[in-house]
């Protein structure tokens, strides 16, 4: 997904240069963190890295096989004490 679509996601689509970045940077940072405190991985679940056609711009990569980990976690019973829907 490019940096636009995320700005969206995170609502600061309309913001300053600035503080999309600031926001992004920050939203990314506690999700990986809280990714990682579950102990599931040692590499991030959201990456970014440099647009091939604008070196100036970044394209963002869920990592598909930790986000499905990661739901079935989130699906298990034990985990919420809920049953799964």
């Amino acid at each position: 997904m490019d940096a636009s679509t995320l700005n969206q996601l995170l609502g600061v689509g309309q913001k300053s240069p600035g503080v999309r970045k600031a926001r992004r940077n920050k939203s990314l940072s506690n999700i990986n963190r809280v990714f990682a405190s579950v102990g599931l991985e040692e590499e991030p679940l959201i990456s970014h890295e440099r647009d091939e056609f604008d070196k100036r711009a970044f394209r963002y990569k869920i990592r598909e096989d930790l986000a499905l980990k990661l739901k079935r976690i989130l699906d298990e019973p034990s985990h919420t004490g809920l049953k799964p829907v």
